[in-house]
């Protein structure tokens, strides 16, 4: 399982609370808090990152127009769960996903 943290830019601290779920990505808002999981999908970090981040926009600009105001998501981390193991950041996919850095493992 992957796991995408992050905040939302906010003057002031938001009272949301919402959870979203499309084909098996869950966003979570919590106050200014995001959690984005997603299932591995057995296709790597950086399309990983580019979809919880993709998800977690969507979901924020969603919040920001029930709130009547612009929000932003800024994303904090990227952590990969299997079960008996410690978790693996991959918190370096987040910049190259931000960036339109993409690894090209086909070469």
């Amino acid at each position: 399982m992957w796991e995408l943290k992050g905040r939302i830019q906010s003057e002031n601290a938001l009272a949301l609370g919402t959870a979203i779920t499309v084909s098996g990505v869950v966003t979570r808002i919590s106050g200014n808090d995001v959690l984005v999981t997603t299932p591995d999908l057995g296709s790597g970090s950086d399309a990983i990152a580019r979809r919880a981040i993709g998800e977690a926009e969507i979901v924020t600009a969603a919040a920001g127009f029930q709130e009547r105001r612009s929000l932003t998501f800024s994303p904090i981390s990227l952590m990969f769960f299997t079960s008996g193991m410690p978790p693996a950041d991959h918190s370096d996919a987040i910049q190259r996903a931000r960036e339109g850095l993409y690894l090209d493992l086909a070469t």
